[in-house]
């Protein structure tokens, strides 16, 4: 799957028509202060193979 680049340099998969939030970031702006923080805090203590399984329940 080919790959496009981020301004930070960071690769990323070309974006699909299946969601309109992209990436983390795009989920983590699009909450309100309060939800944010609470998504902050969750996302820290999640394990990274735990991923997939948070962002698709």
């Amino acid at each position: 799957m080919p790959m496009t680049t981020a301004p930070s340099e960071v690769p990323h998969p070309p974006y699909s028509t299946a969601h309109p939030l992209r990436t983390i970031r795009d989920i983590r702006e699009s909450l309100p202060d309060d939800q944010r923080r609470h998504f902050d805090a969750e996302l820290a203590d999640t394990e990274i193979e735990a991923l997939p399984e948070m962002l698709n329940p």
